[in-house]
């Protein structure tokens, strides 16, 4: 990552995704690469909601915490991010932390 090179970090830590499924910080990094490092929105999106989906699942605030932040960080550029998309990704995990 410290390269830059985005293509051999994805693989990498899809790796590590696909054998500690349950570690946030690399359900994080993923997220990350996906969309804010390679901007793909084929590949990032379905990432995305399924991170988004297991925070919920899990209702841990960490989970909800790092979800939030991969939609709405301002570290982020998010030009490319459908913002009806995103939008509706948090509000499904701000009902999930804080019920109405």
């Amino acid at each position: 990552m410290k390269a830059g090179d985005w293509a051999k970090a994805l693989s990498a830590v899809e790796e590590a995704v696909a054998v500690m499924p349950d570690d946030l910080h690399f359900r994080m990094l993923h997220a990350d690469l996906l969309l804010h490092k390679l901007r793909g929105l084929q590949s990032g999106l379905p990432a995305l909601r399924q991170f988004v989906r297991d925070a919920i699942d899990k209702k841990s605030e960490l989970w909800m915490e790092g979800a939030l932040r991969q939609l709405f960080s301002s570290a982020n550029d998010n030009s490319h991010f459908p913002p009806a998309e995103r939008l509706g990704m948090g509000k499904d995990v701000v009902r999930t932390a804080r019920p109405l």
